[in-house]
């Protein structure tokens, strides 16, 4: 995949298996890992729940997942202001790609 905004802010690649979705996310050189959160809503609009400690794994249980929108959020921006909203998130996030399995 390796998509990418003009920052360098993007997605390495996204795989899915039975049970989870993996973002791996891309950074800006010198960015700090922490300063983004990775958000992933499912074709019905609604956000996974990640897995356990990784904020990158995600459940799929109970959503559809053939398509996926995956966002990466400024983690101040989304804890203040989009967290919970997956409109909010749609509109503030700096990056944002489509995935179809």
């Amino acid at each position: 995949m390796n998509q990418t905004n003009a920052d360098g802010l993007g997605i390495a690649s996204v795989k899915k298996t039975a049970f989870e979705i993996t973002a791996q996310p891309l950074f800006p050189e010198g960015a700090n890992e922490a300063d983004y959160v990775t958000v992933i809503c499912d074709a019905d609009g609604q956000i996974l729940d990640t897995q356990g400690d990784n904020a990158e794994v995600f459940s799929t249980y109970g959503s559809i997942t053939d398509t996926v929108q995956v966002y990466l959020c400024d983690c101040l921006q989304y804890m203040n202001e989009l967290k919970g909203s997956p409109e909010k998130i749609a509109k503030g996030a700096p990056f944002h790609a489509e995935i179809t399995f």
